[in-house]
């Protein structure tokens, strides 16, 4: 397995990959995990042989960088793939000078994040029957391992 970033001719399969995890898994109507081009989005994904197993996106709001689309096919979880595809991603955009990264996780993804360094930020609220919550993570702050 490989991490990657991915380039533009692969955004529409990516987000239409994590659209069709979040609405089969948790109901989240697809329609909803679109990003809009003016957000300047980034993807990575992770590959297994020639499958596309897993998928993270950044995008910039407000002069804020957010994560989420965080999802890994069901076959392929509980590896610690999606903690190696967080920290790729992570790394990748502090390399491009990004100080702070703003999430709103699942209590999975926000404990992942709490042990990279991460810090809750806000009250968890309830989205689609699920507890999201409010969370970021700074470069100062990030433990590698």
């Amino acid at each position: 397995m490989n991490i990657y970033k991915a380039t533009d001719d692969k955004f529409v399969l990516l987000e239409d990959l994590s659209g069709e995890i979040f609405e089969s898994e948790q109901g989240i109507p697809k329609s909803l995990t679109h990003i809009e081009d003016d957000l300047h989005p980034q993807w990575w994904y992770v590959l297994d042989d020639e499958t596309i197993i897993g998928t993270i996106c950044a995008y910039f709001d407000n002069d804020e960088c957010h994560m989420g689309r965080i999802v890994i096919i069901s076959a392929y979880r509980n590896r610690g793939i999606a903690t190696k595809m967080i920290r790729f991603a992570l790394e990748d955009l502090f390399l491009q000078g990004v100080d702070t990264l703003y999430l709103e996780a699942r209590d999975i993804t926000v404990h992942m994040l709490e042990k990279m360094g991460g810090e809750v930020i806000g009250e968890s609220f309830e989205f689609y029957g699920d507890s999201c919550t409010p969370i970021m993570i700074r470069k100062e702050n990030y433990k590698s391992k």
